[in-house]
């Protein structure tokens, strides 16, 4: 068994080499001895549209039968219905387990669970892993699909928003189970709705189901500069992700990164609840400018945490937040909402504030004042990419070095956040999610982006000799 597909938000590795029917048949009976004691608790088990999901699925399914529950099996949903599922509003489960890879490749797949209501912390996940050796495992099953939690989530949501008439928006399904939801919930509301790849097809033919990389979003702004679309919206492998790309007054269709959306959000609730005092989480990656834009608003708080779906729900409970969200697309309501991560309801809260007039690229002037990098994804293995991470941190201790360098500040709740004043930053970190190091840089001017982007480049540099010593 592969510890390291056990990671700190959920489970992720490779079908079949690492993450093979029998070891998620040993994890479904695992995960079988953590429900509640109680007679016949009830899960909910769903999947996505990779090719081997279905496999995997029956294979949880015969591990989670070794004790006795009352299973409703989804078949192809998104993960948003499998948080779903685990509200009053879609049935009250007291698990819930959706079998995706996410955004990673076809080649990957992934369990996310939950127990009730919120999603395995860190050592929850690894009791899961330990009590992997003893489980006692039976044959796949084939069990009945029932939709009825998928029907209920579209009319959930169907409910919630006023009309969209009027509204001409563009939608990226990416071949994935969002087509089952995006199109009829969004035609629903009234908006006139031009979709994209609602094929479902987990080999991913057209692009791979990442909104976070601006390259999967060609096929969609050309829809919405094509057919002058107000919006476009990108979804991931499992819909708790989403893209925006808007048009602009000056220059055609632009992407809105997830930090932007968050400060657009948390204005619209100040507009919403005046005076009330209001948290947001959100994690490492975002802008400076969203947190000091947030800051300013009257009664409002945003704190800086780790970036995982799995940290940021469990800070919005522990401390009340109604917003959250991180750079890689998941954004979280807990105002009108039920607190989790699921992009159509995303898409939903954005299409309003076009509704209502909101002027978007005016609210977002100040990011024209700086510049930033994408989220840069360097490939390392899961255990390398942790120890160059513990290596920088160490040589940065040194007060001469950080004089040198001009670093004002080493945010470590996450990884390195290196603050080098005036509201520049650099961040080194270890993927949640991939085998990969994660650095994002912001600064006033492109020449100091590019200083800073090669100040932690060279610092990568230093000490990956003494790694591949170690």
């Amino acid at each position: 068994m592969n510890a390291h597909i056990f990671r700190a938000n959920d489970i992720r590795g490779l079908a079949h080499s690492e993450l093979t029917p029998q070891l998620v048949s040993a994890i479904g009976a695992a995960f079988a001895r953590m429900l509640p004691a109680k007679k016949h608790p009830r899960v909910f088990v769903g999947k996505d549209a990779r090719t081997h999901s279905e496999t995997l699925a029956h294979s949880f399914l015969a591990g989670l039968a070794s004790v006795p529950c009352e299973v409703v099996y989804g078949g192809d949903c998104t993960s948003p219905i499998s948080y779903f599922a685990a509200s009053p509003a879609g049935g009250g489960f007291d698990a819930t387990v959706m079998v995706t890879g996410s955004h990673n490749p076809p080649e990957y797949n992934g369990l996310k669970m939950t127990l009730g209501g919120r999603s395995l912390s860190p050592d929850q996940i690894t009791t899961l892993r330990l009590g992997c050796g003893s489980a006692v495992t039976g044959t796949p099953m084939v069990p009945r699909v029932d939709t009825s939690v998928l029907v209920r989530y579209r009319e959930y949501l169907c409910s919630l928003f006023p009309t969209l008439q009027g509204m001409r928006i563009g939608i990226d399904c990416a071949n994935t189970t969002m087509a089952l939801v995006a199109p009829e919930v969004l035609g629903c509301l009234g908006a006139e709705v031009h979709a994209l790849f609602t094929e479902i097809d987990g080999t991913f033919p057209n692009h791979h189901p990442d909104p976070t990389i601006a390259e999967n979003l060609t096929d969609l702004m050309d829809l919405v500069r094509q057919q002058r679309l107000d919006v476009g919206f990108a979804y991931d492998g499992d819909g708790d992700r989403v893209g925006v790309v808007l048009p602009h007054p000056d220059d055609g269709v632009r992407i809105l990164w997830s930090d932007q959306l968050l400060l657009l959000f948390a204005r619209d609730m100040a507009r919403r609840y005046p005076g009330r005092p209001v948290t947001v989480v959100s994690e490492v990656k975002c802008s400076q400018l969203m947190y000091d834009g947030i800051n300013r608003l009257p009664g409002f708080r945003a704190i800086m945490g780790k970036a995982g779906h799995s940290f940021i729900k469990s800070r919005m409970l522990d401390t009340g937040a109604l917003l959250g969200g991180e750079m890689s697309g998941h954004i979280f309501f807990a105002d009108e909402y039920l607190g989790f991560d699921d992009a159509l309801y995303a898409s939903c809260r954005f299409a309003c504030l076009l509704k209502q007039g909101v002027d978007i690229w005016d609210e977002l002037r100040e990011f024209e004042q700086v510049c930033s990098t994408a989220e840069l994804r360097l490939e390392s293995d899961d255990q390398r990419k942790v120890q160059i991470v513990d290596a920088v941190a160490t040589y940065l201790r040194d007060p001469a070095v950080r004089s040198a360098s001009g670093i004002q500040d080493i945010i470590d709740v996450d990884g390195l956040r290196i603050c080098f004043g005036a509201g520049a930053w650099a961040l080194l970190r270890a993927s949640n999610t991939q085998p990969a190091l994660v650095m994002r840089v912001e600064a006033a001017t492109p020449a100091e982006l590019e200083r800073y982007q090669c100040f932690v480049e060279q610092l990568i540099e230093r000490v990956s000799p003494r790694v591949a010593e170690a």
